[in-house]
C-alpha cells in the first residue's frame, strides 16, 4: 500500500512539473498564432469590445496545444 502511495505521489509531482516546463513562444509563433485568431474572430462576429478577451483566449489555447506557454497579451 505504501508503494501505491509513493508512486501515485511521483505522478502528481512529475505532472505538476511537466506543466512548468512549458517554454516561451518565439515571437514569429505568436504573431501567427495572432493572425489566425483574428481571422477565427472575423468570421465569428467577434464584437469590437470583445476582441482583445476573445484573441488573448485563442493564441493562449493555440499555444498551450504547441507545448507553450501562456502570454499575458499579443499587442
Amino acid at each position: 500500500m505504501k508503494f501505491l502511495a509513493v508512486a501515485l505521489l511521483g505522478v502528481l509531482v512529475f505532472s505538476a512539473n511537466a506543466e512548468d516546463d512549458t517554454s516561451q513562444a518565439p515571437q514569429s509563433v505568436i504573431s501567427e498564432a495572432k493572425s489566425l485568431c483574428e481571422h477565427y474572430a472575423k468570421e465569428d462576429q467577434v464584437a469590437s469590445e470583445d476582441l482583445a478577451d476573445y484573441v488573448l483566449a485563442c493564441v493562449n489555447d493555440e499555444l498551450t496545444e504547441q507545448g507553450y506557454s501562456k502570454v499575458d497579451n499579443v499587442d
